[in-house]
Order: C-alpha cells, then sequence, then structure tokens
C-alpha cells in the first residue's frame, strides 16, 4: 500500500461512476473526496460507502473544500468531468490533475472528439493526461486506440470510448499511485482542435455544394447518434434531417 496517497474525484456520468466502483473495491481508502454535478447514482453511492461527497458549484468552493483535507490529496482526478478547470484549482493537490479523455491526443483536442475523429478521418481513442493551463494539451500518461471501420457512427464511437477509458484507467491508475508513470509531451504538429460550436456549423448542409462522397458519407455517420439531431438541409423552406446507417456487405468479397 501507498502510504498517504490520496485524491479528489471529480465523477461524472457512467465512466466517473465506473471510475468511483473501481476505487471503492480495489482503493477505496485512497479516495479523499468526490465532487459530482448534481446528486446522482454517484454520489448515493459514495454516500453509502461513507465517503465524502459534494455537489460541485464552482472552483473556488472546489478550493476552498480541498484546502481543508488532510492530509492534502496527492492528485485531482477528471473523472469524464464536463467543466474546465483552472489555477488555482490545478494547483489545489500536491501533485496536480490527471484528466481521463475521449480522444487519441494530440487529435480532436476541444469538443465533439467523436464527431471530427469521423469527419476527419483522424486517429480515434482514450486518453489519460496531466491538466495544465492549456485546453487538453497537458503530458500524456497512457493511451489507447480505438478502431473504427465505415460502420461505425458518431453513436459507436462514443459508446467505445465509455468502456475503454474505464478500462485504461484500471491499468493506468495503480502506476500513478506507484509513481511508475512516464510523461510523454504531445506531438503538437498532430494537433487538432475544435470549439464546441462548430459542430453545429458543419452539419447544415448546402444541397449545391461540391463536395466528395466520401467526406459526405463521414460527415453524415459522424452526426449519426441516437437520440441526437442528425445533418440537415433545407429545400423550398421545408427542413430536412439525415441520420446514415451503412453496414456491412457481408457477402463481399474480403
Amino acid at each position: 500500500m501507498v502510504e498517504d496517497f490520496r485524491v479528489v474525484v471529480f465523477a461524472n456520468k457512467v465512466p466517473g461512476a465506473e471510475i468511483i466502483r473501481y476505487l471503492i473495491g480495489t482503493y477505496k481508502h485512497d479516495i479523499a473526496h468526490v465532487f459530482v454535478t448534481e446528486h446522482n447514482s454517484i454520489s448515493e453511492l459514495c454516500q453509502h460507502e461513507g465517503i465524502s461527497t459534494s455537489c460541485y458549484e464552482g472552483e473556488d468552493q472546489a478550493v476552498e473544500l480541498i484546502r481543508k483535507l488532510e492530509p492534502i490529496p496527492t492528485y485531482g482526478i477528471l473523472a469524464w468531468w464536463p467543466f474546465i478547470i483552472r489555477e488555482p484549482l490545478i494547483d489545489s493537490t500536491q501533485k496536480g490533475f490527471i484528466n481521463t479523455h475521449n480522444s487519441y491526443l494530440p487529435y480532436c483536442r476541444g469538443m465533439h472528439q467523436n464527431f471530427w475523429a469521423l469527419v476527419e478521418e483522424q486517429i480515434y481513442g482514450v486518453s489519460i493526461h496531466y491538466v495544465d493551463r492549456l485546453i487538453d494539451q497537458g503530458d500524456i500518461i497512457s493511451q489507447k486506440e480505438i478502431k473504427y471501420d465505415w460502420s461505425d457512427n458518431g453513436g459507436s464511437l462514443h459508446c467505445k470510448s465509455l468502456s475503454e477509458i474505464v478500462q485504461l484507467f484500471r491499468e493506468t491508475y495503480p502506476k500513478i499511485r506507484a509513481d511508475r508513470v512516464t510523461r510523454s509531451p504531445q506531438e503538437e504538429h498532430k494537433a487538432t482542435y475544435h470549439h464546441s460550436t462548430e459542430m453545429h456549423a458543419s452539419c447544415i448542409l448546402d444541397l449545391d455544394e461540391i463536395t466528395t462522397v466520401r467526406r459526405l458519407l463521414n460527415l453524415l455517420r459522424a452526426k449519426t447518434y441516437p437520440g441526437h439531431a442528425g445533418c440537415r438541409f433545407k429545400e423550398h423552406g421545408i427542413e430536412y434531417e439525415v441520420h446514415l446507417t451503412i453496414n456491412r456487405a457481408f457477402d463481399s468479397v474480403l
């Protein structure tokens, strides 16, 4: 057991819940405090296990709470956390923060990573990296590539990332707490970044635009995501929505 190794976890959605379950099952003593976005199944689980938990109300509240913890947590862990964090929260723990990210960094920094990976035919995957003051640019701790083909869409890539990031965390966390990880700087010349507003604009189709079949198929399947709007176009004042299904033809010659 690593003495005095403590973490404060910011947990969200399914990956956050699974990471908390993993920590409870294997390293419960490590958990100093858990932040959640709202009272939910994660907070209920933590309360049942006697783990200190609170709803996130902003960085000032989080910093104040963390500074009262004894000993000061070794790391903060962002487990599928939806908010960007900055100083002084980054500096509130002994060794900073670690983030779980759904892209194969430095590809697809920013938002809607599964969408842009398909549109731009980028390598896709999940990464665990140190948090620094620039968005998604901290040194890499570990990564796993997620292979995809033409039968995948934005929804299937997202689902794959949910399970793969949890598995990658399980493999990586023991090395983090044992201080046996290597920091690998990101290759800036390969980096891509997209702001949250970019996806919507790219999904408005111009019926007269000249493009390639490849790009159009990638765009349509990237926006195909159960429960979400697809690409859209207008004709004679009527708006239409497009989703796409591509299935492998199993009778084709491989």
